[in-house]
């Protein structure tokens, strides 16, 4: 029996079978490209032979590649976008010994929106077993390092705070407990003052740790209700004049203030934080004003200082975990830097917002707002979001 196919069969075949060929080409192409990682392939000759769009995406300018290209070249044009680039490509080698011994590296990429890229290099083999080349997927790890150095600086700020209630806890527990020595009881108290005093610090900061892992991971919920701020802006004030003479404190409230929905205790850990902190950074003798004015359907309260007062660089970073400024007088100063990021989670929570006015040698003005108490209107979300960044 003779087989009785004829050119045009054979060509029409042929045809299918490219077509098939380029469809298969053009899906993985498509998956490639939609990929997340960037992706470069050489082969064995140190070649470039396929590289996704990805690539351009992460280091925001379209590389001028073309197939065939020398690795040596891609890594140069790759070296351009660098910030350390003999540090980070002296490592990108496509040799087998290399790729097993760091196959992993981060590279960080300079210009308009700074990156941290993890740079992963794999071997390519045959079905034999046999060297085809390699391949490098460039991953966007930006975030992954940003909470890697929270959780870095989160150690390196608890083992400090804590060491120093503890130290004092310890010391003066040890001193009453020496049995060579009979306190009377005049400094059994006063000893005892301090170590009571010294677990409340302890206490507070602890609270501060948990209440910004709720914050952070969207677990925190208010239990508002109807409150009247002047009584307790009248409170704030009072107990500032008393904890802290050495400065001079104004309350304004403008009008009668219309009550708002929150939760009581929040909102009043909000004042403290934000008095607190006007007293921290304030030379002695400077005065505190403490403000309260409608404004639309909210209400704003302000804590405005007189102190050294915050660069216009810093303002959008106050509100950040672990924050403490950059000038050696605020990098000084005793706390966790995480009073302002409790602020802001807890009245972003309510509904409100909160911003700081500043300028050097000219004081801070901190202020919120909060919505005020409408019956018959949807009230504000009683669970925050999460959206207090770490």
């Amino acid at each position: 029996m003779t087989d009785n196919v004829g050119p045009s069969t054979w060509d029409r075949v042929c045809e299918e079978q490219v077509e098939r060929l380029e469809l298969e080409r053009a899906t993985l192409s498509s998956i490639l490209d939609s990929m997340a990682d960037g992706l470069v392939l050489a082969d064995a000759d140190g070649h470039l032979i396929y590289w996704n769009g990805r690539i351009a995406e992460l280091l925001g300018t379209s590389l001028p590649l073309h197939v065939g290209m020398p690795a040596a070249e891609f890594k140069h044009l790759l070296s351009q976008h660098i910030a350390d680039p003999e540090q980070g490509l002296n490592n990108l080698q496509c040799s087998s010994d290399e790729l097993h011994r760091r196959p992993r590296l981060d590279l960080r990429i300079v210009g308009a929106r700074p990156l941290t890229l993890q740079a992963m290099q794999f071997p390519i083999h045959g079905p034999q077993g046999e060297d085809w080349g390699c391949g490098l997927i460039l991953r966007d790890v930006t975030e992954q390092r940003q909470v890697d150095q929270i959780r870095a600086s989160l150690l390196a700020a608890v083992s400090h705070e804590l060491r120093a209630p503890l130290s004092s806890i310890k010391g003066f527990a040890s001193t009453l407990l020496r049995p060579d020595v009979s306190w009377d009881v005049d400094k059994q108290r006063e000893f005892l003052t301090i170590i009571d005093e010294e677990s409340d610090r302890l206490a507070g900061l602890v609270d501060e740790l948990l209440d910004t892992s709720r914050l952070v991971l969207g677990g925190f919920k208010i239990e508002p209700e109807v409150l009247d701020l002047a009584p307790l802006l009248e409170r704030i004030v009072a107990q500032a004049r008393s904890q802290a003479p050495q400065h001079r404190f104004a309350l304004e409230i403008a009008g009668e203030p219309r009550p708002v929905w929150a939760e009581p205790r929040r909102i009043q850990q909000v004042l403290h934080n934000l008095v607190d902190n006007a007293i921290k950074y304030s030379t002695p003798g400077g005065e505190i004003t403490v403000r309260c004015r409608p404004q639309d359907d909210t209400l704003v309260i302000s804590v405005t200082d007189q102190g050294e007062g915050i660069p216009q660089e810093e303002q959008s970073l106050v509100f950040e975990p672990f924050y403490r400024g950059q000038s050696p007088e605020r990098a000084q100063k005793a706390g966790l830097g995480l009073g302002l990021t409790i602020c802001r989670g807890y009245v972003e929570a309510h509904g409100g917002h909160i911003w700081v006015t500043s300028a050097p040698r000219q004081g801070s003005t901190f202020s919120f707002s909060l919505p005020v108490y409408q019956p018959r209107a949807a009230r504000p979300p009683a669970e925050a979001t999460g959206n207090v960044d770490a």
